[in-house]
């Protein structure tokens, strides 16, 4: 079973599919993967946003694989004069660290289920701006997204939780995709400040070298540190040559990066060559974004430490457009 600090909106996970596990309405010799509904991702790069319910009002939040808290954005807790308090509680990012308040929410409503008087963090970072017509709340991270098998089809802008009944930890779930999968393992991140152990680490290999990443659907591009640069060979002077973009996370600075290109990068059995990614002098650590989520349907099994990812004919490295803004799609607490 996953180790991980839960705040109230793991509740959720367990109301929303009134799925505990002495519930089970399923035939017991057949695996099968429970949904709360198929939702649409609202965006059509990038980060992938969902539509939900916040007391009564549309919204959307990002699904963020690399934060470990479920969080609402300042902007939106004053907007609907949600109830606050103060907290020791300590959220952070690629653009530095920030104690956090906490606010009550009546209902939460997420595909065909909804969750009363739940907590969640509220972030210092303003997000006003709307997606699809509907104003950007928040994310959901680690703490809610543990409890499923998370589905991304980002190719079709679909998304889905789903829970597992009945399946044999030991086996691997075959979605039925025409060209096959590969498996991916991860290990869980390291517990510390920021709720580490939500997150899914995974092996890549860049210019030859080996190195782990996060992967992380909150990061609308692959970035990777300034230490992990330099242990690849990338020098200041190369990247003091580089375009340069601007980043941004928790607190709402930007920091300026720079996007350089690697010889190559492996992922699973993937291989890319000449892949422009952004380097930043961060304290996090490197991320695998969502320019990498978005050309691949994939199964993220918390329960198994795997990451089921449809194998394609023709796969798409991640790739950020020069000279484009390299912000994450919303605050996000690492």
């Amino acid at each position: 079973m996953r180790r991980g600090r839960v705040s109230g909106a793991a509740l959720l996970a367990c109301v929303l599919l009134a799925g505990c596990e002495d519930s089970n309405p399923f035939p017991k010799d057949h695996c099968t993967l429970a949904s709360i509904g198929d939702m649409e991702v609202l965006t059509p790069r990038g980060s992938p946003v969902i539509p939900v319910t916040l007391d009564g009002h549309k919204v959307a939040m990002t699904v963020d694989t690399g934060a470990a808290f479920s969080a609402l954005s300042g902007s939106i807790a004053e907007k609907f004069e949600l109830p606050q308090t103060m907290s020791n509680h300590l959220v952070g990012g690629i653009d530095g660290t920030a104690f956090a308040s906490l606010a009550t929410i009546e209902s939460l409503g997420v595909g065909i289920g909804s969750i009363h008087n739940i907590v969640l963090t509220v972030t210092p970072a303003q997000m006003n701006r709307t997606i699809a017509g509907l104003p950007m709340a928040g994310l959901f991270g680690g703490d809610f997204l543990y409890n499923y098998d998370v589905y991304f089809d980002l190719p079709d802008r679909q998304f889905s939780f789903y829970r597992e009944f009945n399946c044999p930890a030991d086996k691997d779930i075959d979605l039925g995709w025409p060209n096959g999968f590969y498996v991916l393992p991860f290990e869980e991140g390291q517990a510390g400040h920021f709720g580490d152990q939500t997150k899914i680490v995974i092996p890549v290999t860049i210019n030859g070298h080996k190195i782990t990443a996060v992967l992380d659907s909150g990061a609308y591009r692959t970035m990777i540190n300034l230490d992990d640069a330099h242990s690849l060979g990338v020098t200041d002077a190369q990247l003091a040559a580089d375009h340069r973009v601007e980043v941004g996370g928790i607190i709402g600075q930007a920091q300026v990066a720079h996007v350089h290109r690697f010889a190559s990068i492996d992922i699973g059995p993937e291989h890319f060559t000449d892949v422009p990614m952004v380097v930043a002098d961060t304290q996090a650590p490197s991320l695998l974004g969502a320019d990498f989520i978005r050309t691949h349907r994939m199964l993220i099994s918390y329960r198994r430490d795997r990451i089921f990812i449809e194998r394609h004919a023709h796969p798409a490295p991640p790739s950020p457009a020069l000279g484009q803004p390299a912000a994450a799609a919303g605050p996000a607490p690492r």
